[in-house]
C-alpha cells in the first residue's frame, strides 16, 4: 500500500464529505433556523394586526357606552320638560329651567364628544385598512420566503444523494484500515478529518508542529495526526498537490 496515494485519496474524498457536511448544516440548522424567524415574523404581524382592531373594538364600547349615556340625557331632558307644566310656583319652575338648561350643555357636550369618537373610529379604520394592506402584502412576502427555503430543501436533499452516491462510489477504492479511521475522525471534527500542514503549523488549529513531527509525517509509514486537534496531517509539497 502506498500511504502517499491513500492520502490523496482522502484528499479528494474529504471535498465530497466538506461540501455534503455543508448541505447538511443549511438544511439542518441554517434553513430551519430561517424559517422560524420568518414564521416568528408572520405571527408578530398577525398581533400588530390583532391590536389595531382591538382599538376598534375598544373606541367601539366607548361609542356605545356614550351613546347610552346620550339616550339618558335626554329622557332625562324629556321628563324635566314634562314636569315644568305641573309646576305651581314661579321659584320651582325657575328651578327646573336652570336644571333642564344644566342637562341641554349636558347633552351638547355628549354629542360633541360622540362625534370625536366617530371621527376617532373612522380614522382607525381607515388605519386599518392600509396597516391590513401592509401587513398582507409582508406575510405574502415572508409566505414565499418560507416557501422558497422548504424549496431549497427539497433541492439540498437531492445534492446530497447525488454527492452520496458520488462518495459511495470513491469509498471503495480506498484503503479499509484507512478509511475507518478517517470516518471515525470526520464524525467527531464536524467534518474535517484531514488537514494540510502549512509553514510547519497544523492547517486546523493552528499549533506549531516540532521537527520530529514533521520528520514522522514525511516518512508516510502511517497516519500521523496532530496532537492538538486530533486530525490527519499532510505536507502538500510532498504529494505534489
Amino acid at each position: 500500500m502506498n500511504l502517499k496515494d491513500e492520502i490523496k485519496k482522502l484528499i479528494k474524498l474529504q471535498e465530497i464529505d466538506k461540501e455534503i457536511y455543508q448541505l447538511d448544516l443549511q438544511k439542518n440548522n441554517n434553513i430551519p433556523q430561517k424559517i422560524n424567524e420568518l414564521k416568528e415574523q408572520l405571527e408578530q404581524k398577525q398581533k400588530e394586526f390583532a391590536a389595531f382592531k382591538d382599538r376598534i373594538n375598544r373606541l367601539e364600547l366607548e361609542k356605545n357606552n356614550k351613546e347610552g349615556e346620550l339616550v339618558q340625557k335626554e329622557e332625562n331632558l324629556k321628563k324635566a320638560r314634562a314636569q315644568l307644566y305641573q309646576l305651581k310656583s314661579n321659584k320651582e319652575y325657575q328651578v327646573k329651567l336652570g336644571e333642564i338648561s344644566s342637562i341641554e350643555a349636558d347633552i351638547s357636550c355628549a354629542e360633541e364628544e360622540l362625534i370625536g369618537f366617530l371621527d376617532r373610529i373612522e380614522q382607525e379604520r381607515a388605519n386599518v385598512k392600509k396597516e391590513k394592506e401592509n401587513i398582507d402584502a409582508e406575510s405574502d412576502k415572508i409566505k414565499q420566503e418560507i416557501n422558497n427555503l422548504e424549496k431549497q430543501t427539497k433541492e439540498i436533499d437531492q445534492k446530497i444523494k447525488e454527492l452520496e452516491n458520488k462518495r459511495n462510489s470513491f469509498v471503495g477504492g480506498v484503503d479499509k484500515k484507512i478509511i475507518n479511521q478517517y470516518q471515525e475522525l470526520l464524525k467527531k471534527r464536524n467534518g474535517l478529518a484531514i488537514i494540510p500542514v502549512l509553514n510547519n503549523n497544523c492547517g486546523a488549529c493552528y499549533m506549531s508542529l516540532t521537527r520530529q513531527k514533521i520528520n514522522e509525517i514525511k516518512m508516510y509509514d502511517r497516519l500521523i495526526l496532530c496532537e492538538s486537534c486530533v486530525r490527519i496531517l499532510y505536507i502538500p509539497e510532498d504529494l505534489e498537490l
